[in-house]
C-alpha cells in the first residue's frame, strides 16, 4: 500500500540484538537502536511524526513517504522473522521479536 499525507501505515520490526533492541520502519527508511523495546518503537514512531509534520508543511515531498530502507535492512524485515520463527521451533532461539503495524493518520501529527 501506499502511503500518502492522509492515510499513512507503517510497519516495525523490532528484534533484540545483543543486549540492544533495532528497529526497523519498513515504509520510512528508519532505522533505530536502543536500550528496550519500547523506546525503539517510540523513537520510530516520534521519527515517523516529525516526517509526517514536515511533509504537511510541503506536500512536495509526499513521495519520501514511501521510502525503503537500505537493502540489508529491508532484507532483515522479511526475512528475520521466517528464520527466527524456525529457531524458536527448534528452540535455538530465545529472544524477543515483534512486527507491529501502525495507521498514522492526518489528526495524529497535524
Amino acid at each position: 500500500m501506499k502511503n500518502s499525507i492522509k492515510k499513512v501505515t507503517i510497519s516495525l520490526l523490532i528484534l533484540r540484538t545483543g543486549s540492544k533492541y533495532l528497529g526497523i520502519c519498513k515504509e520510512f527508511g528508519f532505522v533505530e537502536e536502543a536500550s528496550s523495546a519500547e523506546e525503539v518503537e517510540k523513537k520510530l514512531i516520534r521519527g515517523s511524526i516529525l516526517l509526517l509534520k514536515t511533509v504537511s508543511e510541503n506536500p512536495r515531498l509526499e513521495p519520501s513517504l514511501n521510502v525503503r530502507p537500505p537493502l540489508k535492512y529491508l532484507c532483515l524485515f522479511y526475512i528475520a522473522p521466517i528464520v527466527l520463527a524456525l529457531f524458536s521451533i527448534l528452540r535455538k532461539y530465545h529472544g524477543d521479536m515483534r512486527l507491529i503495524t501502525r495507521n498514522l493518520n492526518s489528526v495524529a501529527y497535524a
